[in-house]
């Protein structure tokens, strides 16, 4: 399980959003689980940022009800760390690695972090597959791979081409501009069209 470090921090500079600023801190690291105690409870956070001595807490369960000058936080030096094995098997937890089932806490010899050990960019098997879109700036700049995830945009590209293709051409050719521009552009005022030069 988690060793607490025994020392407590309760410089708390600043209370903001979710976020918690506490100084004087020393030897706090990036990512590293803490304990932010209060005369309601005790509630759990994460470093966000280190900066000298002042560290960014990000705290779970929120800032609502905390007053800076009673508010003492602990770091545990690591990441947050869970036991991992066979006992959950069938169960249900917290982002924290708590049973909330009701049954008992589990227990292991062996932990890991709840962030997982991060990927190896090196050891990725290249991109062979590359699916064209005919759109020479996404084709180059951000080049979609089978088999890998697409980008965020694609679906809201997606979804504006299909209704560009099933919406009825009688509307450009018939002269009714109005609709086509207020559909596309929300203005029923069509756009500009610059003539030929003769």
């Amino acid at each position: 399980m988690t060793t607490w470090a025994q020392r407590e921090y309760t410089d708390v500079a600043e209370l903001r959003g979710p976020l918690l600023f506490v100084r004087g801190v020393t030897e706090v690291g990036w990512d590293e689980f803490a304990m932010i105690r209060t005369a309601a409870g005790v509630r759990h956070g994460l470093v966000l940022e280190t900066d000298r001595d002042l560290a960014v807490v990000q705290v779970f369960e929120g800032t609502g009800g905390l007053a800076a000058a009673t508010t003492r936080v602990a770091f545990s030096g690591s990441p947050l760390r869970i036991p991992v094995g066979p006992g959950w098997l069938g169960r249900v937890c917290s982002g924290r690695g708590e049973p909330v089932d009701g049954g008992p806490p589990v227990t292991g010899e062996v932990t890991m972090p709840v962030t997982g050990t991060p990927l190896n960019p090196v050891l990725r098997e290249p991109p062979s597959e590359p699916v064209l879109t005919g759109i020479s700036v996404i084709d180059a700049l951000t080049t979609l791979v089978r088999g890998r995830s697409c980008r965020c945009f694609l679906w809201r590209a997606c979804r504006t081409w299909s209704w560009l293709r099933s919406w009825p051409r009688r509307h450009q050719r018939a002269g009714n501009r109005s609709a086509w521009c207020s559909r596309l552009w929300g203005s029923p005022t069509p756009m500009p069209v610059r003539s030929a030069p003769s």
